[in-house]
């Protein structure tokens, strides 16, 4: 029994802390995810709305 409490005692605050900011940080990563999912059709939108301007700087650079 003194054992458990001892490897609770040493093991149980870093445990703790790692469960709390794994908590924490999940939320941020789903935005992430989320947000680099929706980064193809962002640059299409940009494209368009730009005239295309990326695919026009791409073109030129092919004739370089």
């Amino acid at each position: 029994m003194e054992q458990w409490l001892q490897f609770i005692g040493d093991t149980g605050f870093p445990i703790v802390v790692t469960m709390y900011l794994m908590h924490r940080i999940e939320g941020k990563l789903d935005v992430l995810i989320q947000t680099i999912q929706m980064l193809p059709v962002r640059m299409q939108e940009e494209n368009r709305e730009s005239g295309d301007r990326l695919g026009r700087i791409h073109l030129s650079e092919k004739v370089q």
